[in-house]
């Protein structure tokens, strides 16, 4: 028999239960839910690849063909009203790119590259389409697969038929760009695969290898093979033709030294890498000698190791052609950040060993891993003698010093001083290693102004000591805003943009600037479109009952804007005038003129 009792029962609690959740729902309509949070300035990574476009919108045209590669880093330096477009640079090219396709990369994120599965994945995936889309095998014909294999993994694009593997080498230009945003960089000899090794830390990527095949019915093309991958010693890549090492397209992962004995017959020409960025690695290296002693830096083998690991570097008497001393400049961006390699290790770099507490800090070697701290600005101080100050891109105000002149002198990382011949390097490449800015702002941003006044704006560029600082201010409408040297004149009532653009084009910065007639300036309580000490005895002659402040303009005096003059207020301009930057003018305009 039912219970009526404990079905009631039941029922009352279904009822509360289900009140009690609409009641949260209501409420949870009630709180503000937090807004995602819009972009923010600073490097992405490239989702998928990208064009870089002439305006913010597809409408615009492609600049100079450039399609931003996939997994490539670039920074954004400024975006559209509504966040879905950025404004970046890419390959010397500056334009704007759909926000959509990129991901914000935190500070302490570190880009690690493609494991050996991703890799296989990728030649399979990639073999695959091809088959699909061209519906044929590529059995014997190695130029055909590598050139679609190129043209499908988005690396190159090279037009219609099959590449010649002979003359794959003499036909490409070395160090162009292909039309996906890769350098092409020639390297020659049979052991052309270990010098790319070296060149680019110990893992290379999307290399064309080239063979000068003596006889037989290839000999007149030769043979071309396209090597996705070499990582820790171990050849990632795939053949057009069935062997026993698998079936036509299929990965295949050999280590290097078995790679070469297998392919000894071929006769190895050269290589072509394919790389996004760019490394500059003198043949011998560059030594490093410190101005203040015309001594060479060396590594200290701390650990007994080959690999250096927390090494650290001190100043040491030349000796002679020491890897030790002989280090590689590979750029980490193309404003001219450098990771600092020595010849000595292939896998480690120059590192601050305590970046959060730069001052004294020593300068170790350890593995590369993307950090600020790793990466180097070099500020030239003397074209003719190679004299470089060496700062650290985490903070440029500190520097590369040798602490002392003699033998086993330290080197650590302290705050540049002008003129202090310890922080002097001298670096004797050719290669120009300078930096360039990469980020320009305007201050303020946006600010009110009245007719017949002026404004000093102030541009800021970073790093200050880069060699394209120079800065062109100019207005979009000069009969509303003219501009000189980054002081600004109101002519008539308007709204104009001021920009502030480096002299070689590459950035700018914006300030909007509307013109009143009569300027409502918070604090300017004697309307001289300023907000100085006189705004100050103006309201305290007001309060004191002088009749001399009569003209006051009640609005911009009453800075609480409670809807009175008084002590209060004056209180607010002694904390403005003695830097504090709580108070509310220093919130409205920011620093004191």
């Amino acid at each position: 028999m039912l219970n009526i009792k404990n079905e009631n029962a039941v029922k009352k609690i279904f009822v509360s239960s289900l009140s009690l959740f609409l009641i949260l729902c209501f409420f949870a309509v009630l709180i503000p839910q937090p807004a995602s949070a819009a972009p923010v300035i600073g490097t992405y990574l490239v989702t998928d690849s990208v064009r870089l476009r002439k305006g913010p919108s597809t409408s615009y045209e492609v600049v100079n063909n450039t399609l931003i590669p996939k997994n490539s880093t670039i920074i954004i330096e400024e975006f559209t009203e509504d966040y879905s477009w950025g404004r970046t640079s890419y390959s010397g090219n500056t334009g704007w790119v759909a926000m959509a396709y990129l991901e914000k990369i935190e500070d302490d994120t570190t880009i690690t590259g493609k494991t050996g599965e991703e890799i296989c994945a990728e030649i399979t995936a990639a073999y695959k389409a091809m088959r699909k889309k061209f519906g044929r095998s590529y059995s014997g014909w190695c130029g055909q697969y590598v050139k679609d294999m190129l043209n499908q993994l988005k690396i190159g694009l090279y037009g219609s038929g099959s590449l010649n593997g002979n003359k794959w080498m003499s036909t490409l230009v070395d160090n162009a760009v292909t039309p996906y945003g890769y350098k092409q960089v020639k390297y020659y000899g049979e052991n052309c695969l270990q010098d790319i090794i070296d060149a680019n830390g110990g893992i290379a990527y999307n290399i064309v290898l080239s063979f000068n095949i003596q006889s037989g019915q290839f000999a007149k093309y030769g043979h071309v093979l396209f090597i996705n991958a070499i990582i820790d010693g171990k050849v990632y890549y795939s053949e057009s033709y069935s062997t026993s090492r698998g079936a036509e397209g299929a990965p295949q992962v050999n280590t290097l030294a078995n790679f070469l004995r297998y392919y000894r017959s071929f006769q190895i020409i050269g290589a072509i890498h394919m790389t996004q960025g760019t490394y500059l690695k003198p043949v011998s290296g560059t030594k490093i000698e410190n101005i203040a002693s015309s001594k060479s830096i060396t590594v200290e083998n701390k650990n007994d190791s080959s690999d250096f690991e927390g090494a650290a570097i001190q100043v040491y008497s030349s000796l002679g052609f020491s890897s030790r001393q002989a280090f590689h400049f590979e750029k980490a961006t193309d404003t001219g950040i450098f990771k600092i390699r020595p010849e000595s290790s292939s896998s480690r770099v120059l590192s601050a060993k305590d970046p959060s507490s730069p001052e004294e800090s020593a300068v170790v070697l350890s593995t590369y891993t993307g950090h600020a701290s790793q990466e180097w600005y070099f500020q030239l101080i003397d074209a003719s003698n190679y004299r470089y100050v060496i700062r650290l891109r985490s903070n440029p105000d500190y520097v590369l010093t040798a602490d002392s002149t003699g033998d086993y002198a330290s080197v650590s990382i302290q705050k540049y001083a002008s003129g202090n011949t310890r922080q002097l390097w001298k670096v004797p490449t050719s290669q120009d290693l300078s930096c360039l800015v990469e980020k320009i702002s305007i201050s303020p941003s946006k600010t009110d102004l009245a007719t017949d006044s002026s404004l000093k704006l102030t541009a800021t560029v970073f790093p200050s000591f880069a060699k394209n600082a120079q800065v062109v201010w100019s207005s979009d409408d000069p009969s509303v805003v003219t501009v000189q040297g980054g002081t600004v004149f109101g002519k008539s009532k308007g709204t104009a943009i001021v920009r502030a653009k480096l002299a070689d084009g590459s950035l700018f910065a914006v300030c909007v600037i509307t013109v009143k007639d009569e300027l409502t300036l918070l604090g300017d309580a004697n309307k001289d479109h300023a907000v100085t000490l006189l705004d100050y005895n103006t309201v305290a002659r007001y309060i004191n009952g002088d009749t001399s402040a009569s003209m006051i303009n009640i609005e911009n005096a009453d800075i609480n804007r409670d809807g009175k003059i008084d002590s209060a207020d004056l209180e607010e301009y002694e904390k403005y005038f003695s830097g504090n930057t709580d108070c509310i003018l220093y919130k409205e305009h920011g620093r004191v003129n």
